[in-house]
């Protein structure tokens, strides 16, 4: 960046942008849209270890968490499939949405799907403010991990000892570590490349979950909590781990890489597709989450980890870098030249030119 611009590079030319007014007031308005979704994630993780909102809405919980408090297990206590069905309604709403967006956005335009989009927010904002019970609400309102972590990281430190406003705080703290992570991938994406930051966040995950599954199995039984201070501090610092390697690989260049492989032609349609399976899975952990913890226990991180393991088998083995790479020429300079990809695109272009031939013939 110099003189209030930016130079990028496509197709072997160079361009100079300038960051007009417009410009950043579309960068606040998109990133307004993440903001807004994060905020209803981190309310919906938090008020599920609230006793108020226990008591009103999952009086069932409410009698395990604190009345009968030290009776059921530790990993058992919020295992209650209203109180998953309430966290992940969000994400079934949003899969549900995305066999929309793809017919919507090319028969409606951007602009006015998002105008739509507004509409439909501002009337959830208002039936949840309104909620008088679990229906109205409803109507850690993806394989890592993370979701699982961000939406009940209050319920998961109230497993772990902690009281009620210090598991708050440390839901806070995790929310605080994933925006000043992500920063980090903003700085580092362009220079580094997708696949190092994928690579190392994936060694980093791995082995912050392992050493959390260690110390619950060794520390955390069915019905007493024998986690000190220290350890409970040091679980803390592992998830706050977890979720910075998270923030600044998948997290961000999940949504980065599919935006830079789909042809223009089909790139509306194929992010349609992106963004559905990813609230697909995400819906599916956030639903059995609780019901994972009580039956998992400890073993539940082990079983993340085995999910990151394989995800970054196979960013090392099949996920090329795009750093760099206009969308124009990414199946001559990425798909074409990659060791596995290749030899699919190979097979249709040749289809094509022999296509061609015998047509001229």
């Amino acid at each position: 960046m110099a003189g209030g611009g930016f130079t990028t590079n496509a197709g072997g030319n160079n361009f100079e942008a300038k960051i007009t007014p417009i410009v950043i007031i579309s960068c606040i308005m998109a990133a307004t849209g993440g903001l807004m979704f994060g905020y209803d994630v981190g309310v919906s993780g938090g008020v599920t270890a609230m006793p108020p909102f226990l008591k009103k809405f999952f009086p069932a919980v409410y009698r395990k968490t604190v009345l009968e408090k030290g009776l059921d297990s530790n990993y058992c206590k919020y295992n209650n499939q209203g109180l998953q069905l309430f966290t992940s309604s969000l994400y079934l709403a949003g899969l549900t949405a995305t066999f929309f967006a793809s017919y919507t956005t090319r028969m409606l335009g951007r602009r006015l799907t998002m105008l739509i989009a507004g509409f439909f927010f501002i009337a959830g904002v208002i039936f949840n403010a309104a909620a008088q019970n679990l229906a109205m609400l409803i109507i850690f309102q993806q394989f890592t991990g993370i979701n699982a972590i961000m939406f009940y990281a209050p319920v998961l430190f109230n497993t772990l000892g902690f009281k009620n406003d210090a598991s708050l705080y440390s839901a806070v703290i995790t929310g605080a570590v994933n925006v000043l992570s992500t920063i980090v991938s903003i700085y580092s994406v362009d220079k580094v490349g997708r696949r190092v930051l994928l690579l190392e966040a994936g060694v980093q995950m791995f082995l912050s979950q392992v050493v959390i599954a260690i110390i619950l199995g060794f520390k955390v039984t069915d019905h007493s909590d024998n986690l000190s201070k220290g350890y409970a501090i040091f679980v803390v610092i592992l998830v706050c781990t977890f979720v910075s390697a998270f923030a600044w690989s998948i997290g961000p260049l999940g949504w980065l890489i599919s935006s830079e492989i789909y042809p223009l032609e089909t790139r509306s349609a194929g992010q349609s597709v992106t963004v559905c399976v990813n609230l697909l899975f995400t819906f599916v952990i956030a639903q059995a989450f609780l019901s994972m913890l009580c039956h998992f226990k400890f073993g539940i991180f082990l079983f993340f980890s085995g999910w990151v393991f394989i995800m970054s088998i196979f960013v090392f083995f099949l996920v090329p870098e795009t750093k760099n790479i206009p969308i124009e020429e990414m199946i001559e300079r990425v798909w074409k030249q990659h060791w596995f990809w290749r030899r699919f695109i190979e097979d249709e272009y040749d289809n094509e030119k022999i296509t061609k031939a015998d047509y001229q013939l």
